[in-house]
C-alpha cells in the first residue's frame, strides 16, 4: 500500500508542474524561461505518460497548451 501512496504523490507532483508552467505562461513573457520549463515538462511528462496513462497525457497537454499559449 506504501508504492500507491508515493504513485499519488508523484501523480500530484506532476499535475501541479503542468499547470505552474500554463499559468506561468501566461504570466511571464520570457520566453526562454517558458522554453526551458517546457522541455524539462516534456521530459517528465513522457516518463509519467509511461507510469500513469491518462493522467500523464493530462500533464502533458497542460504543458504544451502552456507553451503554444506563449507562442502565439
Amino acid at each position: 500500500m506504501g508504492g500507491n501512496v508515493m504513485e499519488c504523490k508523484r501523480a500530484m507532483y506532476f499535475y501541479s508542474l503542468g499547470y505552474f508552467h500554463l499559468f506561468s505562461s501566461l504570466f511571464f513573457a520570457s520566453s526562454s524561461f517558458s522554453f526551458l520549463l517546457f522541455f524539462s515538462l516534456l521530459t517528465y511528462g513522457k516518463l509519467f505518460f509511461r507510469f500513469k496513462g491518462e493522467g500523464g497525457f493530462t500533464v502533458y497537454t497542460a504543458g504544451a497548451v502552456g507553451y503554444m499559449g506563449i507562442a502565439m
